[in-house]
């Protein structure tokens, strides 16, 4: 499908104009979304993650740099994500029994509440029709898009937002 906006560039320009409109779409469109769980739950983008990650993480996984590895941030940064979850009462660190320079990050019962009560996190409406999809395009459109982040990160593997 020709887009008329295109057709009077280059065939490289008007790849190279069209891949942009399609992120610039999609960002706009996780952006809206970002902003409605935002405002649904009082919380930051990051700490939104944050607590999803530690509801998957077994409890003696869950180190400021394992959620930061998984989070791709840095260790500094997730510290100040946690420490405003901690403020919060959604979150505990707990020191390792054994060893006690580790320290865990656990979900309190808060927390957990807080969890449970997250709309998802992509629109329903787009996951039930994403789901009607054939499996095999499923997965041809999720390597697409990890492809995609692939190649814009080559250059920087680490992006860093606060939150």
């Amino acid at each position: 499908m020709t887009r008329p906006e295109l057709e009077l560039l280059p065939p490289e320009s008007a790849a190279s104009e069209a891949i942009l409109l399609a992120l610039r779409r999609i960002s706009r469109r996780v952006s809206l979304r970002s902003k409605q769980l935002v405002r649904h739950s009082g919380l930051t983008l990051p700490q939104l993650v944050c607590l999803k990650v530690l509801t998957q993480a077994a409890p003696n996984d869950a180190t400021v740099a394992a959620i930061g590895h998984t989070m791709r941030l840095s260790s500094p940064t997730v510290t100040g994500i946690v420490d405003r979850l901690e403020r919060s009462g959604y979150v505990q660190r707990v020191r390792d029994t054994v060893d006690r320079r580790r320290v865990f990050v656990r979900l309190t019962p808060a927390g957990h509440e807080k969890v449970d009560a997250l709309p998802t996190p992509l629109d329903d409406g787009f996951m039930g029709r994403f789901r009607a999809l054939p499996a095999q395009e499923r997965e041809t459109i999720l390597h697409s898009l990890e492809r995609i982040v692939a190649l814009m990160e080559a250059d920087e593997p680490l992006l860093d937002d606060e939150g």
